[in-house]
């Protein structure tokens, strides 16, 4: 069906005027359809209409179609917020697409949110993948954030870069970082910290790494089995 659409577009989207207007389901679901195969402006702005529409099968169609052509359209907190869970995470997906600090910056708040702090967990490791540079900030973002939930999604992102993080600690000794391995140990992620052991088999990491990890041997089992299990002394 969609093939045959696009073929004609051109003839179609001619004939817009006459049928945008229409409230019946089933032109609304083909202009819908037909935006997803002809990009336009004029078919934009009906995607962005109903993406607000009651409607949600409409609505949830046209977000997704939004973030294949017109991902910009939904950094606004009419999507990223939006009440209903999964239009608002369709959009924050589509973020993937716009690597940037601003992205981060919106979509940071949203890790305090159960519904949303995995896709927007998603996003963000992504945007850090391309864009490594980003990196001390929010190692800074985690240190100076005051809720709890988005500061244990940020570690939860930064646990997959712990190599980075030992390095900083190894080199630059920088205070920021131990409370950072303090929450990811807290949250579990120990594999990153003994793989990063055994990688970098030297006596000065090593040192480094296990004054971190001594005052919190008492008070992580699971930790102290783990690192007992590598360093049998």
């Amino acid at each position: 069906g969609n093939d045959r659409l696009a073929s004609f577009g051109k003839y179609f989207h001619d004939y817009l005027p006459q049928i945008i207007h229409r409230v019946e389901p089933e032109v609304q679901s083909l202009l819908i359809d037909f935006a997803s195969v002809y990009p336009a402006e004029d078919l934009k702005q009906y995607l962005l209409d109903k993406a607000r529409s009651q409607e949600m099968d409409f609505a949830y169609r046209s977000v997704r179609i939004l973030g294949n052509f017109y991902y910009h359209e939904l950094i606004a907190n009419d999507f990223i917020l939006h009440p209903d869970p999964i239009l608002r995470n369709i959009a924050i997906l589509a973020l993937d697409k716009i690597p940037t600090k601003q992205t981060i910056e919106a979509l940071t708040p949203l890790l305090a949110d159960s519904k949303s702090a995995e896709p927007c967990i998603t996003v963000i490791s992504h945007i850090l993948k391309k864009e490594p540079h980003f990196l001390p900030w929010l190692v800074d973002l985690f240190h100076t954030h005051e809720n709890e939930k988005v500061r244990q999604g940020l570690a939860q992102i930064l646990s997959n870069r712990i190599e980075y993080l030992l390095m900083q600690l190894i080199i630059g000794n920088d205070s920021k970082i131990q409370p950072l391995l303090i929450e990811m140990i807290r949250m579990g992620k120990i594999n990153g910290i003994i793989g990063f052991l055994i990688k970098n088999k030297t006596i000065e990491v090593e040192n480094a790494v296990l004054a971190i990890l001594r005052p919190l041997l008492q008070e992580f089992d699971t930790l102290r089995t783990e690192i007992q299990l590598y360093l049998p002394e």
